[in-house]
């Protein structure tokens, strides 16, 4: 399992963080979502083959927010 780090500054709240992890569920091969709207921390582990870091971005883009490469 693979694990990408990243920040999202504009996630405030845990009604964000849920927003995100509902289109995050949707991609296939993630294993593993954590969250922190007080660090504004995120952290999603996947299977190598199944997703790749521009694919979880975009579902963080989807769901309305700003992911920091």
């Amino acid at each position: 399992m693979k694990k990408i780090n990243f920040k999202i500054q504009d996630m405030g709240c845990q009604n964000c963080a849920a927003a995100i992890r509902s289109e995050l569920e949707k991609l296939p091969g993630v294993l593993e979502i954590n969250l922190d709207p007080e660090t504004k921390a995120a952290c999603v582990g996947c299977d190598e083959n199944a997703c790749s870091k521009e694919t979880v971005f975009q579902a963080v883009r989807k769901a309305g927010f700003t992911p920091e490469k």
